[in-house]
């Protein structure tokens, strides 16, 4: 989370909020960071569904 923030702000500016303003919680770019950890930590690789579409 830490460099996860140093890098959006520096990439985003200083309003790329990835920990929350009480400095415990998320903001919606802090979940992001942690659904992406918790995925690659148990080795998934973000394909989480398939959708088939026949417009025939």
């Amino acid at each position: 989370m830490l460099t996860g923030d140093f890098i959006g702000k520096w990439n985003y500016g200083t309003n790329y909020g990835i920990p929350g303003n009480d400095g415990v919680h998320p903001h919606w770019a802090g979940h992001t960071v942690m659904a992406y950890a918790f995925m690659k930590a148990m080795g998934l690789n973000g394909d989480i569904g398939t959708f088939t579409v026949d417009l025939k």
